[in-house]
């Protein structure tokens, strides 16, 4: 494991977890960190991320935090330019969500592609 740990970091994988301060984003990053990746992880909740952060830490990953809302541009620049920061971007993965309870039918066609922005 070590080995295949040491081929990630330097092969510049770095996954960037959108969302990942909790749930499916941080467990995202977790199995991402356990191969061996570096990771950023990004979202709004400082002091959660900084908990994900430090338990992957702990684990032996290689994390850095970015602070920001996905569905801002210049958020979402930031997280880019924090990763590249740490080795070459290679994935990103968006879980970044709300919640709305209107019903689905029932929303705007912007507010249902706005996680996506």
């Amino acid at each position: 494991m070590k080995e295949q740990r040491k081929q990630a970091a330097q092969s510049g994988v770095l996954i960037v977890g959108v969302g990942a301060s909790r749930g499916l984003g941080a467990a995202i990053a977790r199995r991402f960190a356990r191969g061996g990746h570096p990771v950023t992880i990004a979202g709004r909740n400082a002091a959660k991320l900084e908990a994900t952060a430090d338990e992957l830490k702990k684990a032996g990953a290689t994390v850095s935090v970015a602070v920001g809302d996905a569905a801002s541009a210049a958020d979402v620049r930031r997280f880019v330019a924090e990763a590249d920061r740490t080795a070459p971007l290679h994935a990103a993965i968006h879980n970044a969500g709300g919640n709305d309870p209107a019903p689905f039918f029932e929303g705007q066609r912007r507010e249902l592609h706005a996680p996506l922005a």
